[in-house]
């Protein structure tokens, strides 16, 4: 039978997070800022996609780091259910949602130059059989400057791994 397994996170990496999802969800206004967010002169945006190479439903919860900031979230924002401490602080979370056997995984946001990290990680998964087999489709990791105009294109290679909760699926990108 499925088994959900939970990954702890810590306020820092849930927050931002939340909202960002590849759905179109607004920000509550109840949600604190994020406390760690990637800064920088430039914009990115990408987008791809995460599956089961044997089409099993075993994705609980997909994200994409950046140099360890959380840029995208395959759980819907609904189903992310949050443990707090009794003053309120985020303890840990985890995504209710069923399993999936492919995710779309879509971000946007500030970026420096310089050398960066991608990953697109497994937080959650929807089976108690570990690892699993997923690969990442190939991408374009666009980014523009201040005034839109695209400075830099870089196309990333489609990759496999048999991966369990906690691990990635790496790309090393410079700006």
């Amino acid at each position: 039978h499925d088994m959900r397994l939970n990954r702890i996170f810590f306020a820092a990496t849930l927050l931002p997070a939340l909202g960002i999802a590849g759905c179109n969800h607004a920000r509550s206004m109840t949600e604190p800022p994020s406390p760690v967010a990637l800064t920088g002169p430039y914009t990115f945006s990408m987008s791809t996609s995460l599956s089961n190479t044997s089409g099993a439903a075993t994705i609980g919860d997909a994200e994409i780091l950046i140099d360890n900031n959380v840029v995208a979230d395959s759980c819907p924002p609904g189903d992310l259910e949050q443990n707090t401490d009794p003053e309120g602080n985020v303890l840990s979370a985890s995504c209710i949602a069923p399993g999936v056997s492919a995710v779309t995984l879509s971000a946007m946001g500030n970026i420096g130059p310089g050398n960066h990290s991608l990953l697109v990680f497994i937080s959650q998964q929807a089976t108690s059989l570990a690892p699993s087999p997923y690969a990442v489709k190939a991408f374009t990791f666009r980014v523009s400057d201040a005034t839109g105009h695209l400075i830099k294109s870089i196309s990333l290679p489609a990759q496999s791994a048999n991966l369990a909760v906690g691990q990635s699926i790496v790309y090393e990108i410079s700006i």
